[in-house]
């Protein structure tokens, strides 16, 4: 099956501004100038949506005539409409579901067509996040013989790992008029680092205008399976063949793997019971927008799993390719989660009105994509969908949850619950209705009632996942509290008796008694708060059933402004903060790449880190008192440089498993406390600030050291220095290098300044993609080559042409003098064929 890249030659208009040439992947928003007035508001951090107009003309030659030729798109965001030549040929409502749009109709041989793609994100708020609009994933042009490999039609199972272990390769032969009807052959090879292991050859019999199954047996000897310890794969090949030679060929990485779950041993990777240290994830990539590359997924898989994370969430979309094609490599388990929102609306104008007509379709997209890819572990077909607290949606659950065993039965399904939102819904609070106003049942029949009743509604003007939120931000941790009453368990039992896997949001109250009331049930903490990460992992340890922890959040993202951030002075707010916040402002990794405390406590709480950590609440606010979120365990950053502070005082957090920890400045005892997971692995010290080095050093109760760490403040020579992932991109217009700009002295401690100013210049093969802070309220863009940098930091992405040669990156610095950075472009090989 020919594929071209289609991603070349695009132009992009919008509103009265003239017709602008780009690449795909595209994300319009970003490009944006941010809006307090934006009728999006917090939601996508200030920016608004638009009409978006994209076109691109090519050649269609005469062989083409007897060939089936389709747009394949892995997302535009969002109610799409595609048209070729000027006539409707195809969309799609959802801004996260792939699709295939069939061009054979209305295409012109031999002759220039023009596809035209329209998105439109004026529906707003259609979002409770940063969405993006456009076509923010690539494009493909398929074309395809009359016979052929259906598409997604190759299903790769795992039977057994056993010596050799078993795999059955169901091939989809799709045979359409005029297609041949006789017997065609297929071929399923399977090689390790090239060498073939494994091979089978098949007939399928004669026919015409039907699609037939084939099965293929591979038995592989010596097998290796595939793991988030051991990340290995195999190439499989399939071919297609006649008389006349070979029809089709599809090639995939995959791996040998096999998951089951149950009460008594919770889940078993491989046979191996395995538990999750989770991380939930946006799908925007930080100054990039919602723009996809397989570049930045690669790096942000590749940073997760060196923080300790083995498991991602997406949240609350399906995951990219890109994605889970990194996550393959690297070794991370994902759960793959379908959508946000069901038939009961959490902003005005989302995927709720299309929920009823689409879901089957867009769950089967899901399932098509995940199915090969040895990371996928399990599906979550909702989040926080409190319209399961009523029959109705319990019978859409059970619906969902069959439809999707049906098109994979070799994986569990799931739902990220909120138990205490479910328990509110079935009282008739916090549920929208069909115009996304909130609404409460009245039963009220005194005055005094009646007013209370009026007053609730008054107050309800976030409901859903956003009513929780609010009310998470005010009370916390009480929420985990709540998910043990009776009132909640009625409203969420019978979701999770047609599930495979409960998934729990901010419940980790209610873990060990409901293992009690429900003995055969499976849970996983799809959802919890960073400060409680050492607890929940307690009870992971300790809890058969309970299979793992996923932390909201892994990786900060654009959206829900500020919800996560600790805010100071007028910033003060609980819940979603005013412009300029762009982020949410949380993160064990921020939004920029860079791992922080989150990470840090975390790592410590699994036991991964035997030596202490050291943090220290930033100087240069420590004097304000903070508005905290439950959802950020503390400001503080690992740095003890902070010139012009000399005498203030501040919180030094030291994160350690060990029963004690000292603290020493430049050799002078500071005193010991007591650390330990009975304290949250947490020991706190007041200290007055002074350069030098800080030294933690952790103990036994009997006085035994097992670990030290240690801060030591930047030098006098802090400069511009400018650290690039790769020194080599490779010309196909997506590659990418992410360039780190910091301040920091020559033996690269950071200075963690904030507000300097950077001007960021690319020249030659290349482009700046993207320029931006982990600022959770920037003033500057990331397009305009203008940032300030935050807390010593900042981030610079490079993006590829077409051209080999050299690209030359140059980021000047308020009061830092200039630095730049050469990478070489090389050509591309990959031998992909462009359109």
């Amino acid at each position: 099956m020919p594929r071209y890249d289609f991603n070349r030659g695009w132009t992009v208009e919008s509103g009265e501004r003239p017709a602008a040439p780009v690449t795909l992947p595209h994300d319009a928003m970003i490009h944006e100038p941010r809006d307090p007035c934006a009728r999006n508001g917090a939601n996508t951090g200030w920016y608004p949506g638009g009409v978006y107009t994209y076109r691109k003309r090519f050649f269609a030659p005469q062989a083409w005539r007897d060939r089936r030729v389709a747009l394949f798109f892995e997302g535009a965001y969002h109610r799409s409409s595609v048209d070729l030549n000027g006539r409707r040929v195809g969309g799609r409502p959802s801004g996260y579901a792939e699709f295939h749009v069939e061009l054979d109709g209305e295409l012109v041989h031999g002759a220039d067509n023009e596809v035209v793609v329209r998105v439109d994100t004026t529906d707003e708020p259609n979002s409770r996040w940063y969405s993006g609009s456009g076509l923010y994933r690539r494009v493909w042009l398929d074309v395809d013989r009359h016979t052929r490999i259906g598409r997604d039609g190759i299903r790769f199972r795992t039977v057994t790992l056993e010596d050799p272990a078993l795999v059955i390769v169901e091939v989809f032969v799709d045979r359409a008029p005029p297609g041949a009807d006789g017997a065609v052959q297929i071929d399923v090879e399977l090689l390790a680092a090239g060498q073939p292991v494994a091979r089978s050859t098949t007939s399928a019999p004669a026919a015409t205008g039907v699609v037939t199954r084939v099965d293929a047996e591979l038995r592989i000897s010596g097998p290796k399976p595939w793991s988030s310890e051991s990340p290995f794969l195999y190439d499989l090949i399939v071919r297609l063949a006649d008389e006349t030679g070979v029809l089709d060929e599809h090639r995939q990485r995959v791996g040998l793997r096999t998951v089951s779950v149950d009460a008594r041993h919770g889940l078993r990777i491989n046979g191996v019971s395995t538990k999750l240290r989770g991380a939930c994830v946006h799908h925007d990539s930080g100054v990039l927008g919602a723009a996809t590359f397989r570049a930045a997924e690669l790096r942000r898989a590749r940073i997760l799993e060196e923080a300790g994370f083995n498991a991602i969430r997406s949240g609350h979309t399906p995951m990219g390719r890109d994605l889970l094609d990194a996550c393959d490599e690297v070794g991370l388990y994902v759960v793959d989660e379908l959508t946000d929102v069901w038939f009961v609306p959490k902003t005005a104008h989302d995927y709720a009105r299309d929920f009823h007509d689409w879901w089957r379709a867009d769950l089967a997209s899901m399932v098509a994509k995940s199915r090969n890819h040895a990371c996928v572990i399990m599906y979550s077909i909702g989040n926080e969908n409190s319209e399961t607290a009523s029959a109705e949606g319990v019978d859409v659950g059970r619906a969902m949850a069959e439809h999707c065993r049906a098109l994979d039965p070799t994986r569990p399904v799931t739902a990220a619950v909120n138990p205490m939102l479910n328990g509110l819904a079935r009282v008739g609070i916090g549920v929208f209705d069909t115009e996304g106003a909130s609404k409460k049942k009245t039963t009220t029949t005194t005055k005094k009632e009646k007013k209370r009743s009026a007053r609730t509604r008054r107050e309800l003007t976030d409901v859903g996942s956003a009513f929780f939120n609010a009310v998470m931000s005010r009370v916390g941790p009480v929420m985990n509290h709540v998910a043990r009453l009776r009132f909640v368990d009625r409203a969420t039992r019978d979701l999770f008796e047609v599930l495979d896997v409960a998934g729990y949001n901010y419940a980790s109250g209610a873990y060990r008694a409901d293992g009690k009331r429900h003995p055969l049930r499976v849970v996983v903490g799809s959802e919890t708060l960073p400060p409680d990460i050492v607890r929940n992992w307690r009870q992971v340890e300790a809890l058969p059933y309970l299979i793992g922890d996923f932390m909201w959040t892994g990786w900060d993202y654009l959206g829900e402004a500020g919800i996560a951030a600790w805010s100071y002075g007028a910033d003060r707010a609980p819940h979603l903060k005013p412009y300029p916040f762009v982020s949410s402002g949380g993160g064990a990794v921020d939004l920029t790449g860079v791992p922080g405390a989150m990470a840090l406590h975390a790592r410590t709480a699994w036991g991964l880190r035997a030596e202490p950590a050291i943090v220290v609440r930033p100087l240069d606010r420590v004097a304000q008192k903070p508005m905290r979120s439950p959802w950020r365990t503390t400001d503080a950053i690992p740095s003890w440089s902070w010139p012009g502070h000399e005498g203030t005082t501040t919180e030094v957090l030291v994160f350690s498993r060990a029963d004690t920890v000292e603290l020493r400045l430049d050799g002078r005892s500071l005193g010991t406390r007591p650390a330990g997971r009975d304290r949250d692995c947490i020991a706190r010290f007041h200290v007055r600030y002074r350069p030098g080095e800080l030294i933690a050093i952790a103990r036994t109760s009997a006085g035994t050291e097992v670990g030290r760490a240690s801060l030591v403040s930047a030098g006098p020579d802090v400069g511009l220095q400018l650290r690039s992932d790769r020194n080599r991109l490779v010309g196909d217009g997506h590659d990418l290098a992410f360039v780190e700009v910091v301040l920091a002295d020559g033996a690269g401690r950071v200075l963690p300044r904030s507000g300097v100013g950077l001007r960021a210049q690319v020249e030659g093969a290349g482009r700046l993609a993207g320029f931006g802070s982990a600022d959770p309220k920037p003033l500057d863009s990331y397009t305009s080559g203008f940032h300030r940098t935050w807390e010593g930091r900042a981030l610079a992405v490079v993006r590829a042409g077409f051209e080999p040669g050299r690209v030359m990156l140059t980021v000047a610095a308020d009061g830092y003098g200039e630095r730049g950075i050469s990478l070489e472009v090389s050509p591309d090989t990959a031998g992909l064929l462009a359109l």
